[in-house]
């Protein structure tokens, strides 16, 4: 009776707020079998032999990482809402917080303020890079995506940040300012992280992350065009990758705040019946103290076989500049069999073809794979959302 009375109490008072609150989560796992894995992780230069196949549960699987979040939204009358987002990411494989530099909600906390297509938003959260994304990269963020061959694609968001969103008639228009993109330290499970908190007394230009978003939807396609310039400070690093975190056997210093990093990205997307098409190109270019510059394209589709069986392929390559002796080619094959609305069984084959000193993999850096490797990755997995 008590436990009635007060659910209806509960209820009540949310009502009278005019408040939605949701809790939400995914939870995701799988077992992979990877080759040509280093033998000794810590060693980025390992010579070309040292290495052995792994069998393991990983902490990132297929789909997009495991999670549990709340967010609420309370009408203020006359059109406005305020609204929250919190949301952290959870290893499946130990039950962990993938939480760096202390964070409890590593995927989003921020608050903001919607009034008909506009929205205003304060805190961590996606920046413009993530929204050009999100319709035309076919497969993705998980273990294997574009985001093997760069990091910062799979995680493309901002701390300290303040963003403006407006939509009108099939446009989107989009930007944010960020004070200090991000304080935590490149780590396998945080591999696009800067370790570049700014917000340095003095010194504006400290750490300071700017994004912007053109995008056009109409009801069978869009296109996209992105624009996202980092300033670093002492000690940091550019998020991108190559030349950006562990694994890759080039770690870029962003270790001034006049040096930067830059992405251009232009994609889209096309779907013809139950089929959708996606492609895209992210120009990048570093300025520290050297010039670094890669180029990655990406083509896929996805076809919706049946109700319940989906079919997935994409292929993806990197080029660097001409003075960087490092490229890679990813093809990625995936199926999905639904087993009811909210839960699928999934496989994903990815073969990964590095060239010269590049040395990506399809697992976290700690598994990485030798300068100059091919690597094949099966995964099978479930996946789950509430």
């Amino acid at each position: 009776m008590k436990k009635t009375s007060l659910a209806a109490a509960l209820l009540a008072a949310t009502g009278a707020a005019s408040a939605q609150v949701q809790v939400y989560g995914l939870v995701d796992t799988g077992v992979v079998i990877e080759t040509k894995s280093r033998v000794n992780p810590a060693n980025p230069n390992n010579v070309p032999g040292n290495t052995g196949t792994t069998v393991r549960m990983p902490s990132l699987t297929a789909g997009t990482p495991s999670r549990l979040g709340f967010r609420g939204k309370e009408d203020l009358g006359g059109g406005m809402s305020a609204f929250f987002n919190l949301e952290a990411q959870i290893g499946m494989d130990d039950g962990s917080l993938q939480a760096p530099a202390g964070r409890l909600f590593s995927r989003a906390a921020n608050i903001g303020l919607s009034s008909g297509g506009h929205t205003l938003t304060f805190g961590r959260q996606f920046n413009m890079t993530a929204y050009s994304l999100f319709d035309s990269m076919i497969i993705g963020p998980g273990l294997h995506s574009i985001a093997s061959l760069n990091g910062y694609l799979g995680t493309p968001r901002s701390d300290n940040a303040i963003a403006y969103m407006g939509r009108f008639d099939g446009f989107t228009f989009g930007a944010t300012y960020s004070f200090g993109r991000d304080a935590a330290t490149n780590t396998p499970n945080v591999p696009s992280a800067t370790n570049c908190g700014g917000e340095v007394a003095g010194n504006r230009e400290a750490c300071r992350q700017i994004t912007a978003l053109v995008k056009y939807d109409a009801p069978t396609w869009g296109v996209a065009l992105s624009f996202d310039q980092l300033h670093g400070n002492t000690g940091a690093f550019d998020p991108n990758q190559p030349f950006g975190g562990p694994g890759n056997g080039i770690l870029g210093s962003l270790g001034a705040s006049n040096q930067k990093t830059e992405l251009r990205i232009l994609n889209g997307y096309y779907v013809w019946d139950k089929t959708r098409f996606g492609a895209g190109w992210v120009d990048r270019e570093t300025t520290s103290n050297a010039v670094y510059e890669t180029d990655q394209y990406w083509i896929g589709v996805r076809h919706d076989l049946s109700p319940n069986v989906r079919l997935f392929g994409q292929y993806s390559w990197l080029n660097t500049s001409a003075n960087m002796d490092a490229d890679a080619r990813l093809a990625i094959l995936r199926g999905e069999y639904s087993l009811s609305k909210r839960t699928y069984l999934y496989a994903s084959y990815a073969h990964i073809d590095n060239r010269g000193t590049f040395a990506r993999s399809n697992a976290s850096a700690s598994f990485a794979t030798v300068n100059g490797s091919k690597q094949n990755s099966l995964l099978l997995g479930i996946s789950h959302s509430f």
